[in-house]
């Protein structure tokens, strides 16, 4: 099973939020996400002074911070709010659907292995 569809559909969602700044580019976020000895509990898609985006692993969620106290919220901090909300749930689904994805395919590759090995085992 791949992942490129879901891959390219985060490449797409991702392609209407970059005037925010701190837009993480989505290799880079794809590359934590496969990657086992660093994939962390908390993946940062989005990180400025003003806000953050993050993907909560455990959870499966996606959860959007702000940074300090006091922000102003002027229509620029609004608009870019607003844009995010409109694809964060969109994002949580496509990241969540990746690591299913991952896991499904470990899973099976382990299944597969262990049958090889009592295979080899028997003859």
């Amino acid at each position: 099973m791949s992942t490129d569809f879901l891959e390219d559909k985060l490449r797409e969602t991702f392609s209407y939020l970059q005037s925010i700044e701190g837009v993480k580019p989505v290799d880079d976020i794809l590359a934590v996400l496969n990657d086992p000895e660093i994939f962390p509990e908390i993946t940062t898609l989005i990180h400025n002074s003003k806000l953050e985006l993050v993907y909560l692993y455990e959870e499966q969620q996606v959860i959007l911070k702000t940074m300090t106290n006091g922000i102003t919220i002027d229509s620029s901090f609004m608009q870019e709010v607003h844009l995010i909300y409109q694809y964060k749930e969109m994002i949580e689904c496509i990241l969540t659907g990746i690591i299913a994805t991952d896991k499904i395919k470990n899973y099976s590759l382990n299944l597969l292995s262990l049958k090889y090995s009592e295979l080899i085992q028997s003859i």
